[in-house]
């Protein structure tokens, strides 16, 4: 993958948010294995950038979520309600950032994300610091006049490699995850480390890269949330929620059958 990496133009980070902020979009995710991100990377060279820091183009990152004790948000995406949210820390382990962000879906499965930048401190608190709760419920107000009626705590951090593809024309970025990690209370749980979630983030959902997909048999995969499957294994792994099939499909007998 890096040699794949390593064909694409640069962009800076400072150029990224200039061109694809992309704080309103629609995602689409694939999962593909190893050979397949190559073939889709190797056909993307001439139309998208790689976001590259520092000389480097793949990155930590690290996502702390925020639940109720009961797991209100995980089950509002469970049970694909309309007005459901995710509220979460993220942090960027090579720039030593953080952030915290709320992510609501909005009309015809739009992603609505805000955020605010925060410190280490925040990040490290056990309660949510009184003005990010503010933050958060103002975002829940204005789109969907509500605010919360629950405690937050720390449920589920997520742990991943990303790389970051930009658009040379129009605002579109590709994100690549993989090494996925989830670590809770309950311990830790891994992906396959050669399976990659493919998330194309556009203003309409249908860029070029999702059209190449397409031709070469590659299909959305609904339900695809790290923090969903994260809570699965880590904190319900009994339990058959709409995440399950999502990794028994896609990660456990994909990669079983890719070493065959």
């Amino acid at each position: 993958m890096q040699t794949v990496l390593d064909a694409f133009d640069s962009i800076s980070l400072a150029d990224l948010k200039a061109r694809a902020n992309l704080m309103r979009r629609r995602d689409t995710k694939y999962v593909l294995g190893r050979a397949e991100l190559q073939a889709f990377l190797a056909a993307q060279t001439e139309d998208y950038e790689v976001l590259e820091i520092a000389g480097q183009n793949r990155f930590q990152y690290s996502s702390s979520y925020l639940d109720s004790p009961d797991l209100h948000t995980f089950f509002d995406h469970n049970q694909g309600r309309r007005r459901r949210f995710k509220i979460r820390f993220r942090h960027y382990h090579e720039t030593g950032l953080y952030f915290f962000e709320i992510k609501l879906k909005g009309f015809r499965n739009e992603t609505l994300k805000y955020r605010l930048p925060t410190d280490k401190a925040a990040y490290e608190q056990p309660e949510l610091p009184a003005h990010l709760l503010q933050f958060a419920n103002q975002k829940l107000q204005k789109h969907y006049h509500m605010t919360l009626t629950y405690p937050l705590c720390r449920s589920v951090r997520v742990d991943y490699i990303r790389s970051t593809l930009v658009a040379k024309q129009g605002a579109e970025r590709i994100t690549i995850d993989n090494e996925i990690g989830f670590y809770g209370s309950q311990g830790a749980e891994y992906l396959p480390a050669d399976r990659f979630v493919v998330e194309l983030k556009s203003a309409l959902g249908r860029s070029v890269a999702d059209r190449w997909l397409w031709r070469h048999q590659a299909h959305p995969v609904k339900r695809c949330s790290k923090y969903g499957m994260g809570v699965n294994l880590l904190k319900l792994p009994e339990q058959n929620t709409r995440f399950r099939p999502i990794i028994r499909r896609y990660f456990i007998e994909a990669a079983r059958a890719g070493s065959a």
